[in-house]
C-alpha cells in the first residue's frame, strides 16, 4: 500500500547545516490561501522527530499569531539543534 497524501505532503529531507528542507503543497491550504496551522505544526513536527533520540514526540503545541502564508515556492527550512526555528525561503 502506498502513502498516505498527509505523509507525503508532510515529509522533510535534511538539507545542510542541521536545516530540513519541506515542500508545502497546496492541497491543505484553508480560506484566502492561508496553509492550514495543523498542516505546518505536523510538518515541523516531521523534522523535530529526525533530531530526536527517541521515536515519537510526547506533547507538541502550537499557537499561531496569524494565518500561515506559504512562501514563494513552497518551501521551508526547519533548522535542528538546540535552536528549534522555522524560517521562509
Amino acid at each position: 500500500m502506498g502513502e498516505y497524501a498527509f505523509d507525503e505532503d508532510s515529509r522533510v529531507e535534511p538539507g545542510a547545516d542541521g536545516e530540513y528542507i519541506a515542500e508545502l503543497t497546496g492541497r491543505w491550504d484553508g480560506m484566502r490561501g492561508a496553509v492550514n496551522g495543523g498542516y505546518l505544526l505536523a510538518t515541523c513536527t516531521r523534522a523535530l522527530a529526525l533530531t530526536m533520540p527517541f521515536p515519537d514526540p510526547i506533547v507538541i503545541s502550537g499557537f499561531f499569531l496569524r494565518p500561515g502564508r506559504p512562501p514563494s515556492g513552497r518551501h521551508w527550512y526547519a533548522a535542528g539543534g538546540p535552536r528549534r526555528s522555522v524560517r521562509r525561503s
